[in-house]
């Protein structure tokens, strides 16, 4: 079932593409890198549907996410989304949640500055993470004239879960070795209700058309190991 809901969101994705912002889907649910969100807002008047399937082992067994997303350009620097997502951990049952999501870009990379952006996710009680806040950095490393671009991140994120909430630091980078292939990766220290660290590595190829796609091994803190991660974005509008 899952699957097909995935399936689904790429077909309807594929009727609508265009172009503007080029961030993945995020299991937070604002695009970014794989885990964490970015400083990019969507532009002004612009779409963006998403959807993610991500499989993770446990304890008691896999779990299997499907998050689909939509997130629009409210005014410049100014994003609004919302997400719905299907889980069916072995030990808790199948669990749904919706939620939504603002992001507000109040400085925009230069030669001399970096993106700034902060971002508030509100999910209902079923989610894993009912509530996240984050404030994040970013900035070309490599010169505008250097062929091989490399970006950094820099943010911190606040999270709570079923009760309990903590704060921790998230680093990421990506390296453009291409015009469509990007190699990304990003850290995290582990929140206190979680067990492990936060990573993930993978590839975001972007298409012709405004579309995206994100394959990774992602480790989202509570899973034995790093799970399969897919993503699909399209942008509209632009």
């Amino acid at each position: 079932m899952l699957r097909y809901l995935f399936i689904g969101i790429v077909a309807l994705g594929l009727t609508t593409m265009a172009s503007a912002d080029r961030g993945l889907v995020t299991t937070s649910g604002p695009s970014g890198l794989f885990i964490h969100p970015t400083a990019e807002s969507q532009p002004a008047g612009t779409y963006k549907i998403s959807g993610l399937y991500f499989e993770q082992g446990g304890g008691g067994g896999d779990t299997n996410t499907v998050l689909a997303s939509v997130q629009y350009g409210y005014a410049d620097g100014l994003e609004l989304g919302v997400n719905y997502i299907d889980a069916d951990p072995p030990a808790a049952g199948r669990n749904r949640s919706v939620g939504g999501w603002v992001r507000y870009q109040w400085m925009r990379e230069n030669e001399e500055q970096p993106s700034l952006a902060i971002g508030w996710v509100q999910n209902d009680g079923s989610a894993r993470y009912e509530t996240t806040v984050f404030g994040v950095a970013q900035k070309r490393l490599t010169a505008p004239t250097d062929p091989l671009a490399v970006h950094g991140y820099l943010g911190v994120i606040y999270a709570r879960s079923n009760g309990n909430s903590d704060t921790q630091p998230y680093v990421g980078l990506d390296i453009q070795l291409k015009p469509h292939i990007k190699l990304v990766g990003e850290w995290s220290p582990n929140f206190s209700f979680n067990t492990k660290d936060r990573s993930a590595f993978g590839i975001h190829y972007l298409g012709s058309g405004g579309v995206d796609v994100g394959l990774a091994a992602v480790q989202d803190g509570s899973a034995t190991s790093h799970g399969f991660f897919l993503s699909v974005g399209f942008n509209i509008g632009q």
